[in-house]
Protein backbone atom coordinates (compact mmCIF):
# COMPACT_ATOMS: atom_id res chain seq x y z
CA UNK A 1 0.00 0.00 0.00
CA UNK A 2 1.31 3.36 -0.93
CA UNK A 3 2.17 5.87 1.46
CA UNK A 4 0.05 8.15 -0.47
CA UNK A 5 -3.17 6.69 -0.07
CA UNK A 6 -4.40 7.84 2.81
CA UNK A 7 -5.53 6.01 6.05
CA UNK A 8 -9.48 6.84 6.94
CA UNK A 9 -9.57 5.86 10.13
CA UNK A 10 -6.24 8.28 10.56
CA UNK A 11 -8.12 11.32 8.84
CA UNK A 12 -11.18 10.73 10.84
CA UNK A 13 -9.13 11.12 14.28
CA UNK A 14 -7.54 13.60 13.18
CA UNK A 15 -10.75 15.72 12.17
CA UNK A 16 -11.81 14.95 15.71
CA UNK A 17 -8.38 15.99 17.37
CA UNK A 18 -8.67 19.13 15.10
CA UNK A 19 -12.46 19.88 15.78
CA UNK A 20 -11.51 19.65 19.94
CA UNK A 21 -8.98 21.94 19.30
CA UNK A 22 -10.92 24.26 17.66
CA UNK A 23 -13.70 23.91 20.53
CA UNK A 24 -11.06 24.91 23.42
CA UNK A 25 -9.43 27.42 21.86
CA UNK A 26 -12.68 28.70 21.13
CA UNK A 27 -13.75 28.97 24.75
CA UNK A 28 -10.18 30.35 25.95
CA UNK A 29 -7.83 27.62 26.19
CA UNK A 30 -5.50 28.78 23.56
CA UNK A 31 -2.78 26.56 24.73
CA UNK A 32 -4.73 23.33 23.58
CA UNK A 33 -2.86 21.74 20.72
CA UNK A 34 -2.43 18.39 18.92
CA UNK A 35 0.39 16.40 19.95
CA UNK A 36 2.86 14.19 17.77
CA UNK A 37 2.51 10.28 18.39
CA UNK A 38 5.25 9.01 20.21
CA UNK A 39 4.50 5.57 20.22
CA UNK A 40 4.78 3.44 23.50
CA UNK A 41 5.83 7.07 24.83
CA UNK A 42 2.78 8.66 23.93
CA UNK A 43 1.54 11.63 26.28
CA UNK A 44 -1.59 11.67 24.36
CA UNK A 45 -3.42 13.51 21.40
CA UNK A 46 -4.25 17.53 22.55
CA UNK A 47 -1.47 19.18 24.91
CA UNK A 48 -1.79 22.46 27.08
CA UNK A 49 -3.79 20.57 29.86
CA UNK A 50 -1.27 21.30 33.10
CA UNK A 51 -2.94 18.28 35.09
CA UNK A 52 -4.38 16.02 32.16
CA UNK A 53 -3.72 13.53 28.83
CA UNK A 54 -6.19 14.16 26.82
CA UNK A 55 -7.30 11.28 24.35
CA UNK A 56 -9.09 12.14 21.15
CA UNK A 57 -11.10 9.31 20.41
CA UNK A 58 -13.59 9.10 17.31
CA UNK A 59 -14.19 5.38 17.33
CA UNK A 60 -17.35 3.57 18.27
CA UNK A 61 -15.52 0.01 18.30
CA UNK A 62 -13.10 0.65 20.98
CA UNK A 63 -14.14 -0.16 24.24
CA UNK A 64 -14.92 2.71 27.05
CA UNK A 65 -12.73 1.01 28.65
CA UNK A 66 -9.85 0.19 26.57
CA UNK A 67 -9.88 4.17 26.25
CA UNK A 68 -9.53 5.26 30.01
CA UNK A 69 -7.31 2.68 29.76
CA UNK A 70 -5.15 4.24 27.48
CA UNK A 71 -5.78 7.67 28.74
CA UNK A 72 -3.91 6.09 32.14
CA UNK A 73 -1.23 4.83 30.86
CA UNK A 74 -0.62 7.86 28.99
CA UNK A 75 -1.00 10.12 31.78
CA UNK A 76 1.55 7.85 33.69
CA UNK A 77 4.02 8.57 31.06
CA UNK A 78 3.48 12.33 31.23
CA UNK A 79 3.52 12.56 34.46
CA UNK A 80 0.08 13.73 34.84
CA UNK A 81 -2.21 13.12 37.77
CA UNK A 82 -5.43 12.96 35.46
CA UNK A 83 -6.17 11.26 31.65
CA UNK A 84 -9.43 10.92 30.35
CA UNK A 85 -10.96 9.90 26.75
CA UNK A 86 -12.86 12.85 24.56
CA UNK A 87 -15.35 9.89 22.91
CA UNK A 88 -16.84 11.76 19.81
CA UNK A 89 -20.31 11.43 19.93
CA UNK A 90 -21.80 10.70 16.26
CA UNK A 91 -24.08 13.42 14.58
CA UNK A 92 -23.54 15.37 17.79
CA UNK A 93 -22.07 18.38 18.35
CA UNK A 94 -18.20 18.60 19.87
CA UNK A 95 -20.04 19.73 22.97
CA UNK A 96 -21.84 16.55 23.26
CA UNK A 97 -19.19 14.37 23.10
CA UNK A 98 -18.02 11.73 26.09
CA UNK A 99 -15.44 11.96 28.63
CA UNK A 100 -14.69 8.22 29.47
CA UNK A 101 -12.24 8.64 32.22
CA UNK A 102 -11.71 5.23 34.62
CA UNK A 103 -13.42 4.82 38.72
CA UNK A 104 -9.73 5.89 39.79
CA UNK A 105 -9.12 9.22 37.84
CA UNK A 106 -12.96 9.80 38.98
CA UNK A 107 -11.99 9.56 42.94
CA UNK A 108 -8.38 11.64 42.38
CA UNK A 109 -9.54 14.29 40.91
CA UNK A 110 -12.82 14.24 43.37
CA UNK A 111 -9.64 14.42 46.15
CA UNK A 112 -7.80 17.01 44.48
CA UNK A 113 -11.47 19.43 44.56
CA UNK A 114 -11.56 18.88 48.05
CA UNK A 115 -8.28 19.82 48.84
CA UNK A 116 -8.72 22.74 46.88
CA UNK A 117 -11.83 23.72 48.74
CA UNK A 118 -10.12 23.42 51.85
CA UNK A 119 -8.17 25.83 51.29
Amino acid sequence: MSSSVSNPSKSKGDRWERALVDFFRSRGYQDVARLRARGAHDEGDLGGFPLWVVEAKDDSTMSPWAMAAQAEAEAANAGKPFGAAFRKSPRRPTEEATVIMTMATWVRLNNYINQLEKT
